[in-house]
Protein backbone atom coordinates (compact mmCIF):
# COMPACT_ATOMS: atom_id res chain seq x y z
CA UNK A 1 0.00 0.00 0.00
CA UNK A 2 2.50 2.59 0.65
CA UNK A 3 4.31 1.76 -2.73
CA UNK A 4 0.78 2.44 -4.07
CA UNK A 5 0.58 5.29 -2.50
CA UNK A 6 4.39 6.87 -3.71
CA UNK A 7 3.24 6.20 -7.14
CA UNK A 8 -0.38 7.92 -6.86
CA UNK A 9 -1.09 9.93 -3.34
CA UNK A 10 -4.47 10.29 -3.91
CA UNK A 11 -5.46 6.60 -5.05
CA UNK A 12 -8.55 6.18 -2.93
CA UNK A 13 -8.43 2.33 -2.43
CA UNK A 14 -4.32 2.43 -1.06
CA UNK A 15 -5.23 5.08 1.65
CA UNK A 16 -7.88 3.09 2.68
CA UNK A 17 -5.94 -0.35 2.65
CA UNK A 18 -3.25 1.25 4.63
CA UNK A 19 -5.51 2.06 7.43
CA UNK A 20 -7.12 -0.76 7.15
CA UNK A 21 -3.63 -2.43 7.47
CA UNK A 22 -2.59 -0.40 10.50
CA UNK A 23 -5.64 -1.01 12.59
CA UNK A 24 -6.53 -4.68 12.02
CA UNK A 25 -2.88 -5.01 13.27
CA UNK A 26 -4.16 -4.87 17.18
CA UNK A 27 -6.24 -8.05 16.58
CA UNK A 28 -2.66 -9.66 15.75
CA UNK A 29 -1.05 -8.32 18.65
CA UNK A 30 1.67 -6.45 16.35
CA UNK A 31 0.40 -3.08 17.21
CA UNK A 32 -1.07 -1.27 20.69
CA UNK A 33 -4.63 0.17 19.55
CA UNK A 34 -3.08 4.09 20.29
CA UNK A 35 -0.59 3.56 18.36
CA UNK A 36 -2.64 1.99 15.29
CA UNK A 37 -4.84 4.46 15.52
CA UNK A 38 -2.64 7.38 15.38
CA UNK A 39 -1.48 5.84 12.11
CA UNK A 40 -4.23 5.38 10.39
CA UNK A 41 -6.94 8.40 11.05
CA UNK A 42 -5.02 10.69 7.84
CA UNK A 43 -5.15 7.61 5.75
CA UNK A 44 -8.95 7.28 6.72
CA UNK A 45 -9.78 10.14 6.57
CA UNK A 46 -8.16 11.20 3.52
CA UNK A 47 -10.28 8.46 1.52
CA UNK A 48 -13.43 9.61 2.50
CA UNK A 49 -12.43 12.74 1.55
CA UNK A 50 -11.16 11.79 -2.04
CA UNK A 51 -14.40 9.77 -2.71
CA UNK A 52 -17.53 10.49 -0.42
CA UNK A 53 -19.34 7.51 -2.49
CA UNK A 54 -16.68 5.18 -1.76
CA UNK A 55 -18.42 2.26 0.37
CA UNK A 56 -14.55 0.78 0.74
CA UNK A 57 -13.35 4.30 2.56
CA UNK A 58 -16.55 4.94 4.52
CA UNK A 59 -15.92 0.73 6.27
CA UNK A 60 -12.62 1.80 6.70
CA UNK A 61 -13.56 4.89 8.69
CA UNK A 62 -16.12 2.64 10.34
CA UNK A 63 -13.33 0.78 11.56
CA UNK A 64 -11.68 2.87 13.05
CA UNK A 65 -14.49 4.53 15.07
CA UNK A 66 -14.98 0.87 16.03
CA UNK A 67 -11.34 0.92 17.09
CA UNK A 68 -11.50 4.08 19.76
CA UNK A 69 -14.71 2.97 21.35
CA UNK A 70 -16.97 5.46 18.79
CA UNK A 71 -19.98 2.80 18.16
CA UNK A 72 -22.83 5.13 17.06
CA UNK A 73 -20.58 6.94 14.65
CA UNK A 74 -19.04 3.82 13.74
CA UNK A 75 -22.65 2.32 13.14
CA UNK A 76 -23.15 5.01 10.66
CA UNK A 77 -20.48 5.10 9.22
CA UNK A 78 -20.76 1.20 7.88
CA UNK A 79 -24.03 1.57 7.08
CA UNK A 80 -23.06 4.64 4.74
CA UNK A 81 -20.40 1.52 3.30
CA UNK A 82 -23.14 -0.99 2.98
CA UNK A 83 -25.67 1.43 1.48
CA UNK A 84 -22.52 2.50 -1.27
CA UNK A 85 -21.35 -1.42 -1.90
CA UNK A 86 -23.55 -3.52 -0.63
CA UNK A 87 -20.85 -6.32 -2.40
CA UNK A 88 -18.13 -5.17 0.13
CA UNK A 89 -18.20 -7.80 2.71
CA UNK A 90 -15.72 -6.34 5.09
CA UNK A 91 -18.74 -3.21 6.32
CA UNK A 92 -21.06 -6.28 7.41
CA UNK A 93 -18.44 -8.15 9.18
CA UNK A 94 -17.39 -5.20 10.70
CA UNK A 95 -20.34 -3.17 11.61
CA UNK A 96 -21.19 -6.98 13.47
CA UNK A 97 -18.47 -6.43 15.98
CA UNK A 98 -20.22 -2.91 17.08
CA UNK A 99 -23.09 -4.83 17.67
CA UNK A 100 -21.73 -7.38 19.28
CA UNK A 101 -19.63 -4.75 21.71
CA UNK A 102 -23.38 -3.47 22.04
CA UNK A 103 -25.08 -6.81 23.08
CA UNK A 104 -26.93 -7.02 20.17
CA UNK A 105 -26.24 -10.73 19.27
CA UNK A 106 -29.13 -10.79 17.12
CA UNK A 107 -27.98 -7.98 15.23
CA UNK A 108 -24.54 -9.21 15.25
CA UNK A 109 -25.49 -12.61 13.35
CA UNK A 110 -27.76 -10.75 10.79
CA UNK A 111 -24.66 -8.83 9.61
CA UNK A 112 -22.16 -11.62 10.16
CA UNK A 113 -24.33 -13.86 7.73
CA UNK A 114 -24.60 -11.49 5.34
CA UNK A 115 -21.04 -11.09 5.49
CA UNK A 116 -20.52 -15.02 4.69
CA UNK A 117 -22.96 -15.04 1.59
CA UNK A 118 -20.29 -12.66 0.15
CA UNK A 119 -17.87 -14.47 0.62
CA UNK A 120 -18.76 -18.35 2.19
CA UNK A 121 -14.72 -19.45 2.65
CA UNK A 122 -13.22 -16.21 4.33
CA UNK A 123 -11.50 -17.24 7.34
CA UNK A 124 -12.16 -14.17 9.04
CA UNK A 125 -15.72 -13.94 8.79
CA UNK A 126 -16.27 -17.46 9.25
CA UNK A 127 -14.26 -16.82 12.37
CA UNK A 128 -15.85 -14.03 14.08
CA UNK A 129 -19.53 -16.13 13.28
CA UNK A 130 -18.24 -19.16 15.20
CA UNK A 131 -16.64 -17.06 18.18
CA UNK A 132 -20.45 -15.73 18.25
CA UNK A 133 -21.95 -19.08 18.26
CA UNK A 134 -19.30 -20.16 20.59
CA UNK A 135 -20.20 -16.95 23.26
CA UNK A 136 -23.58 -17.66 23.30
CA UNK A 137 -23.21 -21.86 24.02
CA UNK A 138 -23.38 -23.30 20.87
CA UNK A 139 -20.20 -24.64 20.52
CA UNK A 140 -21.13 -28.22 18.15
CA UNK A 141 -22.48 -25.50 15.50
CA UNK A 142 -19.23 -23.29 15.82
CA UNK A 143 -16.73 -26.71 15.67
CA UNK A 144 -18.53 -27.62 12.40
CA UNK A 145 -18.67 -24.07 10.63
CA UNK A 146 -14.61 -24.16 11.62
CA UNK A 147 -14.15 -27.58 10.43
CA UNK A 148 -16.25 -26.80 6.86
CA UNK A 149 -13.49 -23.75 6.13
CA UNK A 150 -10.82 -26.06 7.42
CA UNK A 151 -11.43 -29.15 4.91
CA UNK A 152 -10.76 -26.02 2.24
CA UNK A 153 -7.88 -24.95 3.76
CA UNK A 154 -6.20 -27.22 6.80
CA UNK A 155 -3.12 -24.82 7.46
CA UNK A 156 -5.03 -21.88 8.55
CA UNK A 157 -4.06 -20.61 11.57
CA UNK A 158 -6.80 -17.96 12.43
CA UNK A 159 -9.33 -20.58 12.38
CA UNK A 160 -7.25 -23.04 14.25
CA UNK A 161 -7.16 -20.71 16.68
CA UNK A 162 -10.56 -20.16 16.73
CA UNK A 163 -11.30 -23.26 16.90
CA UNK A 164 -8.84 -24.04 19.88
CA UNK A 165 -10.69 -20.80 21.76
CA UNK A 166 -14.23 -22.59 20.85
CA UNK A 167 -13.31 -26.35 22.47
CA UNK A 168 -11.52 -24.79 25.01
CA UNK A 169 -14.64 -23.10 26.44
CA UNK A 170 -16.68 -26.18 25.66
CA UNK A 171 -14.56 -27.90 28.32
CA UNK A 172 -12.66 -29.88 25.87
CA UNK A 173 -9.45 -29.05 26.98
CA UNK A 174 -7.31 -31.85 25.00
CA UNK A 175 -9.09 -30.95 21.52
CA UNK A 176 -8.75 -27.06 22.20
CA UNK A 177 -4.58 -27.49 22.97
CA UNK A 178 -3.90 -29.32 20.35
CA UNK A 179 -6.10 -26.79 17.88
CA UNK A 180 -3.49 -24.17 19.47
CA UNK A 181 -0.48 -26.05 19.32
CA UNK A 182 -1.08 -26.59 15.43
CA UNK A 183 -1.57 -23.18 15.09
CA UNK A 184 1.31 -22.18 16.81
CA UNK A 185 3.23 -24.47 15.02
CA UNK A 186 2.23 -23.28 11.85
CA UNK A 187 3.62 -19.54 12.94
CA UNK A 188 5.19 -19.65 16.44
CA UNK A 189 6.43 -15.95 15.51
CA UNK A 190 2.62 -14.67 15.27
CA UNK A 191 1.79 -12.49 18.60
CA UNK A 192 -1.78 -13.91 18.15
CA UNK A 193 -0.98 -18.04 18.03
CA UNK A 194 1.37 -17.08 20.73
CA UNK A 195 -1.44 -15.93 22.77
CA UNK A 196 -3.86 -18.47 22.06
CA UNK A 197 -1.07 -21.20 22.87
CA UNK A 198 -0.17 -19.86 25.81
CA UNK A 199 -3.53 -19.55 27.12
CA UNK A 200 -4.42 -22.93 26.30
CA UNK A 201 -1.51 -24.49 28.19
CA UNK A 202 -2.24 -22.08 31.39
CA UNK A 203 -5.75 -23.32 31.82
CA UNK A 204 -4.45 -26.16 31.70
CA UNK A 205 -2.04 -25.49 34.26
CA UNK A 206 1.21 -26.20 32.43
CA UNK A 207 3.25 -23.26 33.77
CA UNK A 208 6.70 -24.05 32.26
CA UNK A 209 5.87 -25.09 28.77
CA UNK A 210 3.22 -21.64 28.80
CA UNK A 211 6.20 -19.62 29.90
CA UNK A 212 8.39 -21.53 27.12
CA UNK A 213 6.56 -20.11 24.58
CA UNK A 214 5.64 -17.27 25.80
CA UNK A 215 9.53 -15.98 25.97
CA UNK A 216 10.26 -14.77 22.55
CA UNK A 217 7.42 -12.44 23.18
CA UNK A 218 9.15 -8.79 23.14
CA UNK A 219 9.80 -7.25 26.73
CA UNK A 220 6.79 -5.47 27.49
CA UNK A 221 4.20 -7.55 25.28
CA UNK A 222 0.45 -7.29 26.69
CA UNK A 223 -0.07 -10.71 25.01
CA UNK A 224 2.89 -12.51 27.60
CA UNK A 225 2.11 -9.68 30.62
CA UNK A 226 -1.71 -10.94 30.80
CA UNK A 227 -1.22 -14.48 29.94
CA UNK A 228 1.88 -14.35 33.05
CA UNK A 229 -0.69 -12.52 35.23
CA UNK A 230 -3.53 -15.24 34.68
CA UNK A 231 -0.56 -17.97 35.00
CA UNK A 232 0.06 -16.29 38.86
CA UNK A 233 -3.68 -17.30 39.65
CA UNK A 234 -3.96 -20.11 38.34
CA UNK A 235 -1.03 -21.22 40.83
CA UNK A 236 -2.62 -19.13 43.55
CA UNK A 237 -0.56 -16.65 44.07
CA UNK A 238 -2.17 -13.08 45.08
CA UNK A 239 0.66 -11.04 43.43
CA UNK A 240 0.46 -8.43 40.56
CA UNK A 241 2.25 -9.11 37.45
CA UNK A 242 5.02 -6.10 37.18
CA UNK A 243 5.38 -5.91 33.75
CA UNK A 244 0.99 -5.61 33.53
CA UNK A 245 0.68 -3.06 35.94
CA UNK A 246 3.84 -0.71 34.31
CA UNK A 247 1.30 -1.26 30.99
CA UNK A 248 -2.10 -0.42 32.44
CA UNK A 249 -0.57 2.47 34.33
CA UNK A 250 -0.32 5.14 31.03
CA UNK A 251 -3.77 3.96 30.08
CA UNK A 252 -5.47 4.55 33.01
CA UNK A 253 -4.02 8.19 32.65
CA UNK A 254 -4.90 8.72 28.72
CA UNK A 255 -7.34 5.59 27.46
CA UNK A 256 -8.03 5.29 24.26
CA UNK A 257 -11.71 3.88 24.27
CA UNK A 258 -10.13 0.46 22.80
CA UNK A 259 -11.77 -2.45 23.57
CA UNK A 260 -7.97 -4.21 24.56
CA UNK A 261 -7.10 -1.10 26.50
CA UNK A 262 -10.29 -1.77 28.36
CA UNK A 263 -9.47 -5.64 29.15
CA UNK A 264 -6.28 -4.83 30.19
CA UNK A 265 -7.09 -2.21 32.43
CA UNK A 266 -9.89 -4.59 33.99
CA UNK A 267 -7.20 -7.59 34.12
CA UNK A 268 -4.57 -5.21 35.95
CA UNK A 269 -7.34 -3.94 38.40
CA UNK A 270 -8.47 -7.14 39.40
CA UNK A 271 -5.05 -8.42 40.06
CA UNK A 272 -4.72 -5.41 42.12
CA UNK A 273 -8.17 -6.48 43.95
CA UNK A 274 -6.55 -10.14 44.60
CA UNK A 275 -3.45 -8.67 46.26
CA UNK A 276 -5.14 -6.39 48.43
CA UNK A 277 -4.73 -2.89 46.54
CA UNK A 278 -8.58 -2.07 46.62
CA UNK A 279 -7.31 2.03 46.31
CA UNK A 280 -5.35 1.18 43.39
CA UNK A 281 -7.89 -1.02 41.94
CA UNK A 282 -10.87 0.93 41.86
CA UNK A 283 -8.51 3.68 40.31
CA UNK A 284 -7.92 1.41 37.20
CA UNK A 285 -11.45 0.21 37.43
CA UNK A 286 -12.77 3.51 37.34
CA UNK A 287 -11.31 4.43 34.00
CA UNK A 288 -12.07 1.25 32.41
CA UNK A 289 -16.10 1.00 33.79
CA UNK A 290 -16.71 4.84 32.88
CA UNK A 291 -17.98 7.47 35.52
CA UNK A 292 -22.02 6.70 35.07
CA UNK A 293 -22.94 3.51 36.09
CA UNK A 294 -26.34 4.40 34.18
CA UNK A 295 -24.27 4.27 30.63
CA UNK A 296 -23.48 0.38 31.43
CA UNK A 297 -26.69 -0.75 29.74
CA UNK A 298 -25.16 0.98 26.48
CA UNK A 299 -21.93 -0.35 27.17
CA UNK A 300 -21.70 -4.01 27.78
CA UNK A 301 -18.23 -4.16 27.15
CA UNK A 302 -18.29 -2.00 30.91
CA UNK A 303 -20.01 -4.96 33.20
CA UNK A 304 -16.24 -6.61 33.38
CA UNK A 305 -14.72 -3.66 35.36
CA UNK A 306 -17.57 -2.41 36.70
CA UNK A 307 -18.22 -5.81 38.61
CA UNK A 308 -14.94 -5.50 39.63
CA UNK A 309 -15.17 -1.94 40.63
CA UNK A 310 -18.37 -2.56 42.73
CA UNK A 311 -15.99 -5.11 44.91
CA UNK A 312 -13.26 -2.29 45.10
CA UNK A 313 -15.72 0.34 46.57
CA UNK A 314 -17.05 -2.47 49.18
CA UNK A 315 -13.90 -3.05 50.25
CA UNK A 316 -12.78 0.66 50.41
CA UNK A 317 -16.09 1.40 52.69
CA UNK A 318 -18.03 3.51 49.69
CA UNK A 319 -21.21 1.56 50.50
CA UNK A 320 -23.42 3.95 48.91
CA UNK A 321 -21.47 4.25 45.65
CA UNK A 322 -20.73 0.41 45.63
CA UNK A 323 -25.06 -0.23 46.01
CA UNK A 324 -25.25 2.17 42.92
CA UNK A 325 -22.61 0.28 40.41
CA UNK A 326 -24.55 -2.72 42.15
CA UNK A 327 -27.69 -2.07 40.94
CA UNK A 328 -26.57 -0.84 37.35
CA UNK A 329 -24.52 -3.78 37.20
CA UNK A 330 -27.27 -6.35 37.65
CA UNK A 331 -30.10 -4.42 35.75
CA UNK A 332 -27.65 -3.86 32.85
CA UNK A 333 -26.31 -7.82 33.66
CA UNK A 334 -29.36 -9.03 32.90
CA UNK A 335 -30.18 -7.37 29.86
CA UNK A 336 -27.06 -8.57 28.39
CA UNK A 337 -27.56 -12.44 29.36
CA UNK A 338 -31.19 -12.22 27.95
CA UNK A 339 -29.58 -11.39 24.42
CA UNK A 340 -26.70 -13.86 24.83
CA UNK A 341 -29.48 -16.71 25.75
CA UNK A 342 -26.74 -18.80 27.46
CA UNK A 343 -23.24 -20.25 27.15
CA UNK A 344 -20.22 -20.41 30.09
CA UNK A 345 -20.20 -16.33 30.20
CA UNK A 346 -24.15 -16.67 31.41
CA UNK A 347 -23.70 -19.10 33.76
CA UNK A 348 -20.40 -17.51 35.14
CA UNK A 349 -22.12 -14.06 35.32
CA UNK A 350 -25.35 -15.15 36.98
CA UNK A 351 -23.14 -17.00 39.89
CA UNK A 352 -21.26 -13.47 39.98
CA UNK A 353 -24.10 -11.65 40.41
CA UNK A 354 -25.47 -14.12 43.54
CA UNK A 355 -22.40 -14.68 45.19
CA UNK A 356 -22.08 -10.20 45.28
CA UNK A 357 -25.65 -10.16 46.74
CA UNK A 358 -24.57 -13.09 48.94
CA UNK A 359 -27.49 -15.63 47.51
CA UNK A 360 -24.48 -18.90 48.23
CA UNK A 361 -27.76 -21.18 46.75
CA UNK A 362 -27.90 -19.46 43.93
CA UNK A 363 -24.53 -18.69 42.95
CA UNK A 364 -23.22 -22.79 43.56
CA UNK A 365 -25.98 -23.74 40.95
CA UNK A 366 -25.03 -21.37 38.34
CA UNK A 367 -21.33 -22.47 38.71
CA UNK A 368 -22.27 -25.94 37.96
CA UNK A 369 -24.02 -24.89 35.25
CA UNK A 370 -20.81 -23.08 33.95
CA UNK A 371 -19.11 -26.43 34.51
CA UNK A 372 -21.43 -28.26 32.92
CA UNK A 373 -21.22 -25.99 29.40
CA UNK A 374 -17.31 -25.81 29.65
CA UNK A 375 -15.97 -23.80 32.45
CA UNK A 376 -12.56 -24.98 33.69
CA UNK A 377 -10.90 -22.05 35.34
CA UNK A 378 -10.32 -23.20 38.42
CA UNK A 379 -8.34 -19.81 39.81
CA UNK A 380 -12.01 -18.50 39.37
CA UNK A 381 -13.16 -20.38 42.03
CA UNK A 382 -10.95 -18.82 45.07
CA UNK A 383 -9.79 -15.74 43.46
CA UNK A 384 -11.97 -14.05 41.49
CA UNK A 385 -12.76 -11.19 44.19
CA UNK A 386 -17.02 -11.41 42.75
CA UNK A 387 -17.11 -15.00 44.01
CA UNK A 388 -15.36 -14.48 47.54
CA UNK A 389 -18.58 -15.00 49.38
CA UNK A 390 -18.91 -18.24 48.11
CA UNK A 391 -15.12 -19.38 47.74
CA UNK A 392 -15.33 -20.99 51.13
CA UNK A 393 -18.42 -23.01 50.46
CA UNK A 394 -17.50 -26.94 50.66
CA UNK A 395 -20.19 -27.48 47.31
CA UNK A 396 -17.69 -24.88 45.29
CA UNK A 397 -14.60 -26.55 46.96
CA UNK A 398 -15.89 -29.90 45.70
CA UNK A 399 -16.70 -28.37 42.40
CA UNK A 400 -12.86 -27.12 42.40
CA UNK A 401 -11.51 -30.57 42.90
CA UNK A 402 -13.27 -32.01 40.00
CA UNK A 403 -12.04 -29.44 38.02
CA UNK A 404 -8.27 -30.24 39.21
CA UNK A 405 -9.25 -33.78 38.20
CA UNK A 406 -10.52 -32.37 34.85
CA UNK A 407 -6.93 -30.61 33.94
CA UNK A 408 -4.94 -33.51 34.92
CA UNK A 409 -6.80 -35.99 32.76
CA UNK A 410 -6.46 -32.91 29.81
CA UNK A 411 -2.97 -32.75 30.69
CA UNK A 412 -2.40 -36.51 30.17
CA UNK A 413 -4.83 -36.99 26.90
CA UNK A 414 -2.91 -33.36 25.40
CA UNK A 415 0.19 -35.48 25.43
CA UNK A 416 -0.72 -38.47 23.28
Amino acid sequence: FEQSLEASPDFVRANAGLADTYLLQVDYGMLEPNQAAQLAEPYAVKAVTLDPQSGEAWATLGLLRVSVGQLDAARRSLEQAIELDPRYEMAPMWLASVYGRQGKFDEQRRVLEQALALNPLEPVINGNLAQLLAATGRHDEAVALLERVLAVTPDDDLLLRTLATTELQAGRLDRGVRAAARAHAIDASAPANVEVYGDALVLLEEFVLAERVLAPLPPGSRVAASARQVARFARGERTLEPTLDALADPLSRAPSGSEDDRELLSLAGAARLVAGDAPGAARLLGVAAGTDPDAIGEDPGALEPASLLVVALERLGEAELAAKWRAAVEGAGQQWIAAAGGGVNVDMARAMFASMRGDADAAVKALEAAYAAGFRERWRLSLDPRLARVADDPRVRALGRRITDDLLEARRASRK
